[in-house]
């Protein structure tokens, strides 16, 4: 296993060169152990737009609920949004599956434990600790995250912007799963150029991820 995977405040690498099926059961490991010991039983679970991204989380999921682990796979979404589901349940903890800004064949974890920022250097000592036996533990999905979350902001009465027009180009990031939702709950004239593509991620600096020049797109803002 490639230990310089751990960094200093999250885990990253090439999939599948750095984040093989064993590699993923390793860092399952680790978390479930780090888990155990702050008596947390259950995370939420979400992940970014790779391709990658439903391989890792179907395996990770599986890895930790053989290790005792209460897992609810809240799909698609931001690391945000992540941090809003996993604050808001009683273990206040979850995993992130991320590569950031990162090349679309690398991907990665953020953890939040308690409440608190797990680092990959820690997680890295936990691999060859020892787990005891626990019952298996069961993976839930939920599909409501986005919708409370929505919810969350928009009760805001500072929420109405409903005398704006707004172009969204969420640059093949998973925001296009959130931020249209988001800006017609706060009554925004919408115009959205969304496409959640893991095989078009960070296509250059003189284009927008989606591939649609910057000028063209500030043109548009201009014209519109």
């Amino acid at each position: 296993m490639n230990l310089s995977i751990f960094r200093e405040y999250d885990i990253r690498g090439i999939f599948p060169d750095d984040l093989s099926d064993d590699a993923l059961e390793k860092i399952a490991h680790a978390i479930a152990v780090k888990c155990h010991k702050e008596k947390v039983d259950t995370l939420a679970i979400g992940r970014d737009g790779r391709l990658s991204g439903p391989h890792i989380k179907d395996t990770f999921i599986h890895n930790l609920n053989q290790k005792g682990i209460n897992t609810i796979d809240i799909g698609l979404v931001t690391s945000p949004l992540l941090y809003f589901a996993a604050k808001n349940l009683p273990s206040k903890s979850g995993v992130m599956i991320t590569g950031s800004h990162n090349p679309k064949n690398h991907n990665g974890f953020k953890t939040v434990i308690n409440d608190k920022p797990v680092a990959g250097e820690e997680l890295k000592q936990l691999i060859q600790s020892d787990l005891i036996d626990m019952p298996l533990g069961q993976n839930l999905e939920d599909d409501a995250q986005i919708l409370n979350y929505v919810q969350e902001v928009t009760s805001s009465k500072k929420a109405n912007l409903k005398k704006l027009k707004v172009v969204i180009d969420s640059g093949n990031g998973a925001a296009g799963a959130v931020a249209p939702m988001l800006f017609k709950a706060m009554g925004c004239e919408l115009i959205e150029h969304i496409d959640i593509a893991g095989t078009a991620w960070l296509q250059g600096k003189e284009k927008g991820a989606t591939g649609r020049p910057v000028p063209l797109l500030v043109e548009y803002l201009l014209n519109n």
